[in-house]
């Protein structure tokens, strides 16, 4: 198990902050596991921001949506200590988020950001399912958008298993933008597109606590 050091760690996350806070349209590269966890972090305390504004503004709405395309919303992304309590603070502050689990077979039960999830009201959150890789034909590629303002968009297709603590493989080549409002609304028509896709197949987990059965349609 490969770790990448504390000075590596925080170099990048200060060259992300920077980008954060001066609303840089400037794309960074997102590749090592533990770049992608330190930029959903930021994305994550970017919606709060985000959601914090518009709730000490009640005529600024509606409020703020994630998008999540993923193939297995890995807790070592989406769950970890540093990142669900993020998740949590922008639910609480009125944030909406909308996951997507791209994938031919997936056991929802262990990942904690769909346990927290699947907890709320659907006007607050919202998963589906698509029980398969591709989309006609295409590989599907995975993206966390914040409204249509900015992302984590990966450029391939990557099936690799994700290991608990393993800071520099795989790579899973991706870039995030803090501003970019013409790239997210691509994002954003091509999630609407998948979403409902989906709603076509067998997906209700809110109604099935137990693991979730592939479809054979």
């Amino acid at each position: 198990m490969t770790k990448a050091s504390q000075s590596l760690k925080a170099n990048y996350q200060e060259a992300l902050r920077a980008l954060r806070t001066s609303t840089s349209c400037v794309p960074i590269p997102n590749r090592r596991p533990y770049q992608v966890e330190l930029a959903i972090g930021e994305l994550i305390q970017l919606a709060i921001n985000l959601q914090a504004a518009k709730s000490r503004d009640p005529s600024r709405s509606p409020p703020v949506e994630l998008k999540i395309l993923t193939g297995n919303c890995a807790n070592r992304f989406y769950g970890c200590t540093a990142n669900l309590p993020l998740f949590e603070e922008f639910l609480r502050l009125g944030g909406r988020v909308r996951v997507l689990v791209w994938n031919e077979w997936f056991n929802p039960e262990d990942r904690r950001l769909l346990s927290l999830l699947r907890k709320l009201d659907s006007a607050k959150a919202q998963i589906r399912f698509s029980y398969e890789k591709k989309f006609d034909g295409d590989d599907v590629l995975h993206f966390l958008l914040i409204d249509n303002v900015a992302y984590r968009y990966e450029t391939t297709r990557h099936d690799d298993n994700i290991i608990e603590g393993e800071d520099m493989e795989p790579e899973i080549p991706a870039i995030i933008c803090f501003n970019d409002p013409t790239g997210a609304e691509v994002l954003s028509q091509n999630f609407e597109i998948l979403w409902l896709h989906a709603e076509t197949r067998d997906t209700d987990f809110a109604a099935s606590p137990v693991a979730i059965q592939p479809s054979h349609k």
